[in-house]
């Protein structure tokens, strides 16, 4: 998924990205699913967690125990695990409808004041909710709300079709019906039990991810809940309107009915537009009228980043753009994840220091004789490389007076002494398969060199070739 999503957003902005480190596992009651050496990775690394795994799930499922197993029994979890490790920083990603049924101002610091709830979804995060406030172990838990999320408000893109979008889906799939039913008065609003006068917040998916990521790296606004809210909702009418002009310029589905109709005819339709009105009705109340968010927090903290309004024109966008995407089917072609880089650089490490203990060499001395001794020999140095772009990865090696200290993912152990290589996993491979050499890739800039101290070029140059040796 990591890679997928990484690879889109390199195409939209021209240039390779940067990989995470990835731990592979799971997420339940007692805590991650990861291997001991994960866990130990992230007590290292790990000053903080933000959370958003969750299940969106309008409906209890006995079977499966969703969405109270991943909603509450997850965050139960992660907050153990959080104590385990000594982590003491939790942001996580809730809704604002925790607010459940509640009319008038909805404060951001106010959670369980008695109201009722639409959905089993909202009951499950405000406990969620009320879990990480009582957690005594945190020092600092800050909580995003969200609204109803919708696609990209610039380009219509949404990597998922929920909330705002599935009337909308069902609607288009049954377009037949619902062009019937507009040559004899019925209304889409009629499907959901509505006025029209409703107002429901919608904020686009760019600025929710922006304003989360501004406020993360903000410790002076943590330890508060932000209600990521519109700054002008709605109406349900507006909403309707947008819907059905744009289901009006699709292609019926079925031939549409004079409104002379017969009798015979009219009971199909009726009967027909109740089948659909059952579809409807789990989301209802999602689209019942919401209350006032209070944006007291959300508004201090961001000043310059201003909620974009979602007029009608943007909206009739974003519903086109769901439409032509066909809501997300048949999925986008999925870009395979590629671990061989990280693999080849582990190798490297086992050529020059075969004493190793293997996964996390940690106190192999250089081999007598090989290419790693003539650069390491009383040598106290951190090289660091981060390889962009498809399988790329963070990977670092230290050493301490000609002998290997550690080396593992990710580039946190950066201090005065670290050579990072920055460099596109393009180019990587051409310097392991020989079409490059070292010296080469670094005159002509596709090797990027990050350097405290002034370090002799031939050896940096020496460094990269002994991690990308051709195979």
């Amino acid at each position: 998924r990591i890679e997928t999503i990484l690879a889109r957003s390199e195409r939209l902005v021209g240039r390779s990205l940067p990989r995470p480190v990835i731990l592979g596992g799971g997420l339940d009651s007692q805590g991650l699913r990861v291997s001991e050496a994960d866990r130990e990775w992230l007590a290292a690394n790990c000053a903080r967690v933000l959370h958003s795994a969750a299940s969106l799930k309008f409906v209890a499922d006995a079977e499966t125990g969703e969405p109270w197993k991943s909603n509450v029994g997850a965050t139960a979890g992660l907050l153990a695990e959080c104590e385990r490790l000594g982590i003491r920083e939790f942001h996580a990603v809730s809704t604002a409808y925790v607010a459940g049924r509640r009319t008038g101002v909805v404060r951001e610091d106010e959670l369980d004041v008695g109201q009722a709830f639409g959905n089993v979804y909202e009951e499950t995060k405000c406990e969620s909710e009320r879990r990480l406030r009582a957690a005594r172990h945190l020092e600092s838990v800050t909580i995003y709300r969200p609204s109803i999320i919708v696609g990209d408000s610039r380009t219509g893109y949404s990597s998922t079709y929920h909330g705002f979008y599935t009337p909308l889906r069902v609607a288009s799939e049954a377009r037949g019906v619902m062009a019937q039913g507009r040559a004899i008065g019925m209304r889409f609003l009629d499907l959901l039990g509505l006025r029209g006068d409703e107002r429901k917040d919608l904020v686009p998916v760019e600025w929710v991810a922006a304003a989360i990521a501004r406020l993360v790296d903000s410790p002076a606004y943590h330890g508060r809940t932000y209600h990521l809210t519109a700054t002008r909702p709605v109406t349900v009418a507006t909403i309707h309107d947008v819907f059905d002009q744009v289901l009006s310029e699709l292609p019926s589905a079925a031939p549409r009915r004079s409104p002379a109709a017969g009798p015979a005819e009219s009971a199909q339709l009726l009967e027909l537009w109740a089948a659909v009105r059952r579809q409807m009705e789990m989301y209802r109340a999602y689209w019942r009228d919401d209350p006032s968010f209070d944006r007291t927090n959300t508004e201090q903290a961001l000043t310059d980043l201003p909620c974009p309004d979602l007029d009608a024109a943007t909206l009739k966008m974003l519903a086109t753009a769901a439409i032509r995407d066909n809501f997300g089917w048949p999925a986008a072609p999925v870009v395979p994840a590629r671990n061989d880089i990280r693999q080849q650089l582990e190798a490297s490490v086992a050529r020059g220091w075969p004493e190793d203990d293997g996964a996390r060499p940690v106190s192999a001395t250089v081999a007598h004789g090989s290419y790693a001794e003539s650069m390491l020999a009383g040598a106290e140095m951190t090289v660091g490389y981060e390889i962009t772009g498809h399988g790329g990865v963070s990977w670092w090696i230290s050493t301490l007076n000609g002998r290997l200290a550690a080396s593992g993912v990710g580039l946190s152990r950066i201090d005065a002494s670290t050579v990072v290589f920055r460099l596109t996993s393009a180019t990587y491979d051409r310097l392991r398969s020989g079409e490059m050499n070292a010296a080469s890739a670094i005159a002509s800039g596709r090797v990027s060199i990050f350097t405290a101290d002034a370090i002799a070029l031939d050896r940096l140059t020496r460094w990269l070739e002994c991690f990308t040796r051709p195979s």
